[in-house]
């Protein structure tokens, strides 16, 4: 085998491998957006579903059930916490 050939065969096979390299790069990339993308609306969700709950009874908690009130009360603490959390970057002390 010739050094030419050698070169050619190296000049291929490393744009076959940066090819590689970006379509992995690329795919890797999209997928960190999905997962951004799908934590957002995550966090959309749990907060619509912190209005709705705070709201209930026109805030009145005490037309609800204690045990209404209790899980009510549980959403309402980890949601908090979790919102905490995810706000200023992972620390969850009041």
């Amino acid at each position: 085998m010739s050094n030419t050939d050698r070169i050619l065969i190296d000049r291929v096979l490393n744009a076959g491998i940066l090819n590689a390299r970006d379509a992995i790069a690329a795919a890797l990339t999209a997928a960190r957006q999905e997962e951004r993308e799908a934590g957002q609306q995550m966090a959309d969700a749990a907060e619509m579903l912190w209005v709705v709950l705070a709201n209930v009874s026109g805030s009145d908690w005490q037309q609800q059930s204690e045990e209404w009130q209790r899980a009510a009360a549980r959403w309402r603490d980890n949601y908090h916490v979790a919102t905490r959390a995810r706000t200023t970057g992972g620390e969850t002390k009041p």
